[in-house]
């Protein structure tokens, strides 16, 4: 909590500092002095102004962390309860219809200290409302509402790399969300604006329904009206691989549009610097409103308002204090927006626009440097936030982006004409798509070049810091007259970005919900063993891809399969598919050749030019100082009857039991071992002293996510491991992890740690000493 206000600290110096053009142009009297004395009246302007930016961005941020704290103090979570709110928003999610409730109040029933109903307040909530076939009537928006559910938090990052949803829904004023079993209006209200431009959208994509393509259609509605919602998987994927999924958001370069449009038409037909600002401000206030006001398009209002404004008062427009202005009005609304993703690349490609326009003044700078200028100012906020670089990025959009002004055109004249008749309004939608097929081919052009994305991981804080330092001494040495030197530093400082290398060996035991995943990552290799869920249907797209590149690993050397059951393979069965992330080597059980389920496995990874190998008891992979070694299930025809592997039904007696060596440090894997599984491995260790032992195991991931049928107390008092990891999903329907296994692993001092409860598990070993924290509630002992 308090990295919000010490960044709301820097922001306001940093707003105070970019604001000087704005502070002389509104509130400073130009006064004739000597220079002695004119320095000395600007320095004391900076320190006021400092002082005011630095208090209110402390109180401001003070007031946005206890705002936070409050609510999720009510600990929500769960509880079922009827809310009340006025109705401020209306957009459509899959099959439900979500209200945004504003001024909520919820009452709910508790138990503790004596049964009894209490209220509590509430800024925001949305609500999820399934849409039915009698489709009932939409309330007003401004009406009251009530609706009666269960309240649910929502979900924080979980695993590194993965998206948090909490953090940006607390961006946005959200803390809670209900999904409703009923509702009802229970007071009438109407405000009058917003409903209007509300059903001007819902009438302009009813509208660009009937008159594109279902594809093309997903798009408009994107550019024009705000709503996503429609928008392929595949197109927005495309778009975002290739750096070009800016397009796809309402953003200053729309507004820039309608402005000139509304401005530039006014200004030509006569009309007055006053007038002609006021009605395009009036309309561009309006179309914010109606696409959903998002932050990027307030910033864009904001700054052409703020170009309107200078010309009327015969003022020189300054990007950098109009952007001051955008970012105040902005935070001072959340703070919480500094940290959102979409925020900090709109500020940061405009304040590369302005960068790149100073340095022209004094260095003439092309427009190709001025999106290299662009490009190098958001660097860093797109590899915390995505993890990779288009890299030709860059040339593409000098391509596209001029184009673009044509499909908003085409766009909004097939509304307009489509209104009138339903022929004309498909004959514009469909010039319109003849761009939009063209960026469609450009992208698959570039995706086809070699390097097309370069996957580099989320860099370290400080490694963004001493990259801001870099640029900023090289467009300072620029602005000074040594180019030369400017010019190599900011050449060289993307070097600082690139990925920290390992040092040793890092594990991170991933919480995939209900099954097993987790990555060995060493300075140079990476595996991983097994990776799939239950619950998790897109466990792939939205967990092990986003935190392999988040790693800055675009290839894993070797993917073990423990065996082949869904809650261990989903995801890796999405990398194999769908992901640009390669699997080099795929292991599999031997115990389970010709099942069809590793027949699949073996098609999809040869199909990606991928090897694979089949593992049992007594084989080992070796990459540098790691080893990890195979001890079950036994090796030969004979030992496999004898143990009642190769006959067995069940896919949990293919489980291979690893053990990952590295130094002194040694770690169990288990899959879906059962309880007879184990007393068959502690048979043949006992039988085969030859081989290697079941020695000194520190960290044990415990067999079939804490199943009662797994982990016995014969089993833990064997191989008596220090700390035990436990994959499984909250309020599963098999009673993972069972009482008695916990009891068990207690009363041999084995320290637990459950993801369900703290997330990804990351541990850390340099061969002597290991360190381990956690996604919730870290933690980070060490252990020699």
């Amino acid at each position: 909590m308090t990295v919000i206000v010490t960044l709301a600290f820097g922001l306001a110096l940093l707003l105070c500092l970019l604001g000087e053009e704005l502070t002389g142009a509104f509130w400073m009297k130009e006064e004739k002095s000597c220079l002695g004395s004119r320095k000395n009246k600007t320095l004391k302007k900076w320190i006021l102004w400092g002082l005011v930016f630095l208090c209110a961005g402390f109180c401001r941020g003070r007031q946005a962390v206890e705002w936070s704290k409050r609510e999720q103090g009510l600990m929500l979570d769960g509880v079922r309860g009827t809310l009340w709110g006025t109705l401020d928003s209306v957009k459509k999610s899959g099959e439900y219809q979500v209200f945004g409730l504003k001024d909520c109040t919820v009452r709910r029933q508790v138990s503790f200290p004596e049964e009894r109903e209490i209220s509590d307040k509430l800024n925001q909530v949305q609500v999820y409302v399934k849409e039915n076939h009698k489709k009932s009537p939409r309330p007003q928006i401004g009406a009251r509402i009530q609706a009666t559910g269960a309240l649910s938090c929502y979900g924080q990052a979980r695993n590194p790399g993965e998206f948090d949803y909490q953090l940006y829904y607390r961006s946005l004023g959200l803390n809670y969300r209900m999904f409703a079993d009923s509702w009802q209006e229970v007071k009438a209200g109407y405000g009058w604006g917003r409903e209007i431009l509300y059903q001007w959208s819902e009438y302009a994509g009813q509208l660009l329904d009937k008159i594109s393509a279902p594809q093309d259609c997903g798009i408009y509605r994107a550019v024009l009206l705000g709503d996503k919602s429609q928008l392929e998987a595949g197109i927005r994927r495309l778009y975002q691989e290739n750096g070009i999924a800016h397009l796809l958001a309402i953003s200053g370069l729309h507004l820039s549009i309608i402005s000139s449009a509304v401005y530039g038409g006014l200004r030509k037909a006569g009309a007055g610097y006053g007038k002609a600002g006021i009605a395009g401000g009036l309309i561009l206030i309006g179309y914010a409103i109606m696409t959903g006001a998002s932050p990027s398009v307030i910033r864009a209002c904001v700054m052409v308002l703020s170009g309107f404004l200078a010309t009327y008062l015969g003022r020189t427009y300054d990007l950098f204090s109009a952007m001051g202005v955008a970012a105040i009005l902005l935070l001072w609304k959340n703070p919480y927006l500094m940290l959102q993703g979409g925020v900090q690349l709109s500020f940061g490609a405009v304040a590369g626009i302005g960068i790149s326009v100073d340095t022209a003044k004094k260095g003439g700078l092309k427009v190709l440097k001025s999106g290299v200028i662009m490009q190098l100012v958001t660097l860093p906020v797109i590899l915390y936030h995505f993890f990779q670089i288009p890299l030709y990025g860059i040339f593409l959009n000098l391509l596209v982006v001029p184009l673009m002004g044509g499909v908003i055109a085409f766009g909004v004249a097939g509304i307009f004409l489509g209104s009138i008749y339903l022929p004309w309004g498909r004959l514009a939608a469909g010039s319109g798509h003849l761009i939009l097929k063209l960026y469609e081919y450009l992208c698959s052009v570039w995706s086809a070049l070699p390097l097309s994305s370069l996957i580099l991981g989320r860099p370290a804080l400080w490694q963004i810091w001493i990259y801001i330092g870099f640029f900023g001494a090289a467009i300072w040495l620029w602005k000074r007259g040594v180019r030369r030197r400017g010019a190599i530093l900011l050449i060289a400082s993307p070097l600082v970005l690139l990925p920290v290398p390992v040092w040793g060996m890092e594990i991170t035991f991933l919480d995939v919900g209900q099954g097993d995943g987790l990555c060995i990552h060493t300075q140079t290799k990476t595996i991983l063993v097994d990776g799939g869920s239950t619950d998790q249907k897109k466990l792939g797209e939205n967990c092990l891809e986003p935190f392999l590149k988040s790693r800055g690993i675009s290839a894993v050397d070797y993917a073990i399969v423990s065996h082949g059951d869904q809650d261990h393979i989903s995801g890796l069965v999405y990398l194999m598919e769908e992901s640009r992330i390669g699997i080099k080597s795929l292991v599999l059980p031997a115990a389970g050749k010709g099942d069809k389920i590793y027949d699949r496995l073996e098609e999809l990874v040869k199909a990606r030019g991928g090897a694979v190998l089949w593992m049992e008891r007594g084989d080992r992979i070796k990459l540098g100082g790691m080893d990890i070694y195979c001890h079950y299930p036994p090796k030969g025809e004979k030992d496999k009857e004898d143990y009642g592997i190769r006959t067995a039904a069940d896919r949990n007696e293919h489980s291979l039991v690893l053990q990952v060596n590295y130094g002194d440090f040694h770690m169990l894997l288990t899959g879906d071992m059962s309880g007879e599984g184990e007393k068959r491995l502690l048979a043949l260790e006992r039988e085969n002293t030859s081989a290697q032992e079941l020695k000194e195991i520190q960290v044990l991931k415990v067999a079939h996510h804490g199943s009662s049928h797994s982990t016995t107390r014969l089993w833990i008092e064997s191989i008596q491991p220090v700390w035990a990891v436990i994959s499984y999903g909250e309020k599963n329907r098999y009673g993972h992890p069972g009482r008695e296994v916990l009891r068990i692993l207690e009363e041999n001092n084995v320290k637990i740690f459950k993801t369900a409860q703290k997330g990804a598990v990351i541990l850390k070993t340099d061969g002597r000493k290991m360190s381990l924290r956690t996604m919730i509630l870290s933690e980070s002992p060490l252990v020699p």
